[in-house]
């Protein structure tokens, strides 16, 4: 299976709580064996003279992980292919919040750590 990860989340600091649960969850999966796991970076989401580093920083953070820069286009259209360089993925992981909305044609996952932003 071959997982895409929002992981928008590991490029803020303090890391903590979001941050530490998808570091223990890519440990888990990389235990089970037969998933291959990418991390996806918005690059609208980041300073352009930056992109590079901040995405090197990120993957040594999630313990090597390939991570990648990705585009958001408005209607989402295409974005599978875009999203991956390794294939086409099987299921896109996403934080609910995070800056990827549902892929069109992959399983979409989506973890909800919190109620808050719905209370707006």
């Amino acid at each position: 299976m071959r997982l895409g990860v929002d992981a928008q989340f590991a490029t803020y600091k303090p890391r903590a709580g979001l941050f530490v649960h998808h570091l223990q969850l890519l440990r888990a999966l990389q235990a089970l064996g037969g998933v291959e796991t990418a991390l996806f970076l918005n690059r609208y989401g980041l300073p352009p003279e930056r992109q590079a580093a901040i995405r090197a920083e990120v993957s040594a953070a999630m313990d090597g992980a390939p991570t990648h820069l990705a585009s958001v286009p408005g209607r989402l259209q295409g974005l599978r292919m875009r999203l991956s360089p390794l294939g086409r993925l099987d299921v896109f992981y996403h934080v609910f919040g995070g800056t990827f909305g549902p892929i069109p044609g992959l399983a979409n996952v989506f973890l909800v750590p919190d109620l808050i932003p719905l209370a707006v």
